[in-house]
């Protein structure tokens, strides 16, 4: 997926959901295509509120219907991500560890690069942010 995509899906998101942070991911990134998929998986980080992470998912995926590609996006709330990236087997630390972040900083307000937490993943010279 290209850059122009990426950063017209980051502008929709940031005005549908004002989101803190957005990291893109992949759901299997040692499958010999998974870096040219025109698919995109996304993790939308939002503020700590009252409206569900449901209805923000909603809200999501209504701003991003016109563009013509698969998406999947989960949507978590800034304090159940910080709590659950602590955990080795959830889907947040695998995004953290391994995922890119699009948009937005980390809590020390560094852009940080992915962290490849295998051998395998490591040597992969495949990028897909």
């Amino acid at each position: 997926m290209d850059q122009i995509t990426i950063d017209e899906v980051v502008r929709q998101l940031r005005t549908a959901l004002w989101p803190i942070a957005i990291y893109r991911f992949d759901d299997n990134p040692n499958e010999p295509d998974a870096g040219s998929r025109r698919d995109i998986n996304l993790c939308v980080i939002v503020p700590d509120d009252q409206e569900s992470t449901y209805h923000k998912s909603l809200k999501a995926y209504s701003s991003l219907r016109d563009l013509p590609f698969p998406k999947n996006i989960v949507v978590r709330h800034q304090s159940d991500f910080r709590k659950r990236s602590q955990w080795l087997d959830s889907l947040e630390w695998e995004i953290t560890t391994t995922g890119c972040l699009i948009y937005g900083q980390t809590e020390s307000g560094n852009r940080p690069r992915p962290v490849p937490r295998e051998k395998e993943l490591a040597s992969d010279s495949r990028q897909f942010c």
